[in-house]
Parts: C-alpha cells; sequence; structure tokens
C-alpha cells in the first residue's frame, strides 16, 4: 500500500469548544481542516445573550463554564475566545 502524497482533508462537525480546539489542533499539525456548524454562531453548548436595559449577560446553556474554570478558561484563551 502506497502512502499518500499530501495530508488528508479533515471535516469538524461542529464549533463547540471541542470541535474548535480538534480543528485547532490538527490545523497546527499541518492538516487542511474545515469546521461545519448548524447554527448561525459557535460556541456550542456555551451561549449566553444580553437582556434587560444594563444588557445583563444570561446564560443559556453549559453553565459551569464560567471564566475562572481552568480548563475552561485555558481553552478560551489558546482560541482567543473573549470571557463575559
Amino acid at each position: 500500500m502506497s502512502e499518500p502524497s499530501e495530508s488528508p482533508a479533515v471535516l469538524v462537525v461542529g464549533a463547540g469548544l471541542a470541535g474548535l480546539v480538534a480543528a485547532t489542533e490538527l490545523h497546527a499539525s499541518g492538516v487542511s481542516v474545515r469546521v461545519w456548524e448548524a447554527r448561525d454562531r459557535v460556541g456550542g453548548r456555551c451561549w449566553s445573550v444580553p437582556v434587560g436595559p444594563d444588557a445583563v449577560r444570561l446564560d443559556l446553556g453549559a453553565a459551569w463554564h464560567w471564566a475562572e474554570h481552568e480548563r475552561v478558561k485555558e481553552l478560551a484563551d489558546r482560541l482567543s475566545v473573549d470571557r463575559i
């Protein structure tokens, strides 16, 4: 069996933290990567929206992913994701 002449292309399904980290790691190792996300935004279950006159953020999912959580903080920093 012959070796492929170039890196394989990879499709990552989902732009939540896991998908974004997988795509980042693959890309860093020289693999051609595309990310497909069904929603019109990235973040997966990590999502908040502004509410009320002061635009306070309301967490709509993944409540344990607060900004001080060390593993999530590390991933957000690596991906240049803003924490609120």
